[in-house]
């Protein structure tokens, strides 16, 4: 999510409705190679995984089926983004073009 500029102030787009439940697809397991604990919508598709542990196994199933140890994702919206991953050994590399949106202190 990118900040607008408007005047003095950062505008930021959310979606006015909350993701209500989608109905399962074999089509979406079989496209990310795995099934997910529950499908959200309303204008994007999110697939919520069990683990974190699910989500990184991932990279090694499509590295594997590709034949890529690199895989590059990309969001195609008006907003855009992109997402890489690397396979090295036993480890995934994330990495990806991030904007600073936030920093302070919360005290208790």
């Amino acid at each position: 999510m990118r900040p607008r500029d408007v005047g003095d102030r950062l505008e930021m787009n959310f979606p006015a409705q909350p993701p209500e439940p989608w109905p399962p697809s074999a089509a979406l397991d079989e496209a990310m190679g795995a099934k997910p604990q529950e499908v959200l919508g309303h204008v994007n598709c999110i697939a919520v995984y069990e683990s974190e542990s699910r989500v990184r196994a991932l990279t090694p199933y499509w590295a594997k089926r590709l034949g890529k140890e690199s895989l590059e994702a990309r969001r195609i919206s008006c907003r855009g983004g992109e997402l890489s991953c690397r396979l090295r050994g036993e480890r995934v590399l994330p990495w990806g073009r991030a904007v600073k949106y936030l920093e302070g202190v919360i005290e208790l």
